[in-house]
């Protein structure tokens, strides 16, 4: 019974971030990293004995963990706000945003461009796109205010 708590807290986060998913008009490339980090966490966690496979409320946890962890890699551009992959934060509001600034990746047959979201706090959150900078610019124009600076930069 000590594992409820955790179980719907994890279960809980796995709905939220689903929720912001579903508002994606615009989808980033998904980060696997989220992933993978969890993988390996729960795969030290069995080899070390750490985990009692028999007990329903840690396979109920694993099985939420795994989700939230799938979950979590999708990001984009909604209506709203930008969907950022990450456990602690998941949205960012076009009012909280002073710059986002576009870089090109040269790649040989798909376009890519990295995104990189500035909030007035200083704080940075990058999303890469399947997109050409051109594909990008007025979707972003729509969803921010003038006050946000959208600045294109190349990889020198």
């Amino acid at each position: 019974m000590f594992y409820l708590i955790p179980v719907l807290l994890v279960l809980g986060y796995a709905v939220y971030s689903w929720y912001w998913q579903t508002t994606i008009s615009i989808y980033a490339k998904y980060r696997i990293s989220s992933l993978i980090w969890s993988l390996l966490l729960l795969t030290f966690a069995f080899n070390s004995g750490m985990i009692d496979k028999s007990d329903l409320f840690i396979q109920i946890f694993l099985a939420g963990f795994i989700l939230m962890s799938i979950v979590d890699g999708f990001g984009g551009i909604s209506e709203q706000r930008i969907i950022i992959s990450g456990y602690f934060k998941r949205s960012v509001k076009y009012t909280d945003l002073a710059k986002i600034t576009l870089i090109p990746v040269p790649r040989a047959k798909k376009p890519a461009v990295m995104a990189i979201f500035t909030t007035l706090k200083n704080q940075s959150y990058y999303l890469r796109f399947s997109k050409t900078i051109e594909d990008l610019i007025p979707l972003l124009n729509n969803q921010t205010t003038d006050q946000v600076n959208i600045e294109i930069q190349n990889l020198e």
